[in-house]
């Protein structure tokens, strides 16, 4: 691959991680979008959250860094989905 293709496969993971990372934990939400979003996860069982960690963690899983520091550690998805989502 060369530097051209790398530096755009970057960007596009970089703007990925970033579109999950306000999926998962979005900046200042008020306290209606929380209640919305708890009712949704109710009525449908299907939470965007959950769904974005969930897409997250494949994407650790299938990037060469995040599977080396996965196996250097031996971590698996479960191990950090334990660590991530509160009890």
């Amino acid at each position: 691959m060369g530097l051209f293709s790398s530096l755009v496969g970057s960007f596009k993971k970089s703007k990925k991680l970033q579109k999950l990372q306000k999926q998962i934990s979005p900046p200042n939400q008020s306290v209606g979008v929380m209640n919305s979003d708890f009712k949704q996860t109710l009525s449908s069982g299907i939470n965007k959250k959950d769904k974005a960690l969930e897409e997250f963690l494949n994407l650790c899983e299938s990037d060469d860094g995040g599977a080396k520091v996965m196996s250097q550690y031996s971590l698996s998805k479960s191990d950090l989905k334990k660590h991530l989502r509160p009890a």
